[in-house]
């Protein structure tokens, strides 16, 4: 009995502790910095445009989450090349302004004083990379910051999503990070936490704006080079700067390893730029080795090599045979796969969830055609990135998808097997038997159209209305781009299909992905400098093209989108031809009743 009573006298000075600590850590950390703010007053925090003539570019830089070494390596990199290149350059770090941010999220236990460790690490960070800074605390005064916080504590619960600063939007801005912190396509505003979170991400998004939009003010800059700008601090930095008319150039990282992708004057969730350059060139063949590169990379996303992201398959998995048998496919199905996209990532965005209002919906009308048309097999495979909140929130809308669990496949009917987002089964044995594909915005929707297959896209994404889609534009009309596909007619894969597939893929994704010998990501959000950071002489100009690339972008000396030289059209069709030969897709999948 005493030892059961020790446990839990112990179990509650452990949650009473964290809760203290929860409340305090970024007060504690605030504290912390005012310290720090006089003693390194005349190291650390000297303006980084100091000794640049009036007439040189300015480049400002808020980098909140420089704790991120992936993306932090990269900023500071081209911040310094940029001061080598002539450039006058500032750099904003965040010191605990916000009560909670995009690096905590709700499935993980952040420590107590995970602001003042974020804090030492962006120091160390920018110790490391030379380049002097301020925090962004420094330009938030105590009124701001009073009125800030009392705003956010008064809103009625029902007004948080549509939350107004002032004219900042900031319940729109932190839409995106409330779904990420969740993991989930919807919030739930009746539960007090989640209420209490948007709170938090409320008040530090007032704090950051007034402080962002002060700051800018001050130094006046010519370009924000600026991640991502899709974050809830980094939203408000990129909208605290267009509204003040400054040109912001994003990063965020390319779809290979050590790559960098650039987005001028728009968040990296939008595509409509990119998009309309990759349409400019879709008339434009591939060069036989820009096809090379492209079928290399659609060879190394199916065995997880070479991705710059979370792989969406891991490199154990089962074979194709014990693939097709756990997802119930038998040779000679008519099959249509349904691949599901991860949604937090994209719910906030505005031209997103337009044919369906959201992604139950087009679930419930595939499990809708699917019992209309019993000789058809369908397997919906779910975004091996979905959270287990987010395929449970699914299941809590779609009934049938209750009968399963996170990791289980599971037959919901005769003809419909449902593989959830922590089953290991091989994506591609599904592809590369079936007949049609239909997506609500998977990149894999791109590949199984460099195969030559029938792809239905049932929500806008980057590539919905391409002429080598079919692209839902209703709810009926979805149904009705199903009941087209030639189920039981001998087909084969169709290379201007293909060929239009791998244009996109070049154009949007390779083409876009900036590599550089002097950042180097040997992990998944880790990445090195590979270069000596008291040798600044390795960073100037005509050293590594991939960094002039992104230095003349942002300088404005060449734009951030290339039109594409036509290449060769017989070279293209024989490199897509021999693509198709080699993955055995001119024979397979092809059936007749």
């Amino acid at each position: 009995m005493k030892i059961t009573s020790q446990s839990v006298i112990e179990g509650f000075l452990r949650r009473f502790g964290g809760a203290v600590g929860q409340r305090l850590g970024h007060r504690l950390a605030t504290a912390s910095n005012a310290v720090l703010s006089h003693v390194e007053a005349d190291t650390d925090h000297r303006s980084g445009t100091e000794g640049r003539g009036a007439a040189a570019l300015r480049v400002a830089c808020f980098s909140p989450y420089a704790t991120w070494e992936l993306h932090s390596a990269w900023e500071l990199t081209v911040l310094q090349a940029l001061a080598r290149r002539g450039c006058a350059t500032s750099l904003l770090l965040c010191d605990a302004v916000a009560p909670t941010c995009d690096l905590a999220w709700a499935d993980q236990n952040a420590p107590f004083d995970r602001c003042l460790v974020c804090q030492n690490r962006a120091t160390g960070t920018a110790r490391l990379l030379r380049h002097s800074f301020v925090w962004i605390s420094r330009y938030i005064d105590a009124a701001d910051r009073a009125a800030a916080i009392a705003w956010a504590a008064a809103l009625p619960d029902h007004g948080l999503r549509h939350a107004h600063f002032g004219d900042a939007d900031l319940g729109e801005w932190c839409f995106g990070s409330m779904s990420s912190h969740f993991r989930g396509p919807r919030l739930d505003l009746d539960n007090p936490e989640v209420r209490l979170t948007y709170r938090q991400y409320l008040s530090g998004a007032a704090q950051t704006f007034a402080g962002c939009r002060a700051w800018l003010e001050a130094v006046q800059p010519d370009v924000l080079w600026l991640f991502n700008g899709r974050m809830s601090l980094t939203r408000v930095a990129f909208e605290a700067a267009r509204g003040l008319g400054i040109r912001v150039i994003c990063h965020e990282r390319g779809i290979v390893r050590n790559s960098l992708r650039l987005w001028e004057n728009e968040r990296c969730s939008q595509y409509q730029n990119r998009r309309r350059i990759a349409l400019a060139n879709a008339e434009q063949p591939l060069t036989a080795e820009q096809v090379r590169q492209v079928v290399r990379w659609l060879d190394d996303r199916r065995h997880s090599r070479n991705y710059n992201r979370q792989p969406f398959l891991k490199k154990r998995r089962p074979n194709a045979p014990q693939s097709l048998e756990t997802a119930g496919v038998s040779e000679g199905d008519h099959l249509l796969v349904a691949l599901t996209s991860s949604d937090h990532e994209f719910g906030a965005e505005p031209d997103r969830n337009q044919i369906f209002p959201e992604q139950h919906e087009w679930l419930t009308a595939v499990i809708g055609w699917a019992d209309k048309n019993v000789r058809c097999r369908v397997v919906i495979r779910f975004h091996p990135n979905a959270s287990p909140s987010s395929w449970a929130a699914l299941a809590e809308r779609v009934p049938a998808l209750a009968e399963g669990d996170f990791t289980s496949a599971v037959r919901i009917s005769a003809n419909v097997s449902v593989i959830p987002p922590g089953n290991p089964l091989d994506t591609y044995a599904l592809l590369d038997v079936c007949r049609a594909v239909t997506t609500y915005g998977s990149t894999t929707g791109i590949e199984a159209a460099a195969a030559g297959k029938t792809v239905i896209t049932a929500d806008h994404c980057s590539y919905h209305g391409l002429p080598w889609t079919h692209s839902a534009e209703s709810p009926l009309h979805f149904l009705e781009l199903l009941d087209s596909v030639s189920w039981f007619e001998r087909v084969q894969p169709d290379p201007e299909v293909a060929s239009g597939a791998m244009r996109f893929f070049w154009d949007y994704h390779l083409g876009q992905s900036i590599t550089s010998r002097l950042v180097r990501h040997p992990g998944i959000d880790y990445a090195r400098i590979n270069y000596r950071a008291d040798v600044p002489e390795q960073l100037d100009y005509g050293k590594d093209g991939g960094l002039d690339r992104i230095t003349d972008v942002i300088m404005g000396q060449r734009p951030i989108y290339d039109r594409r030289a036509e290449g060769d059209a017989a070279a293209e069709r024989t490199a897509v031809l021999a693509h198709l030969k080699a993955a055995g897709l001119s024979t397979r999948g092809a059936t007749s009743t």
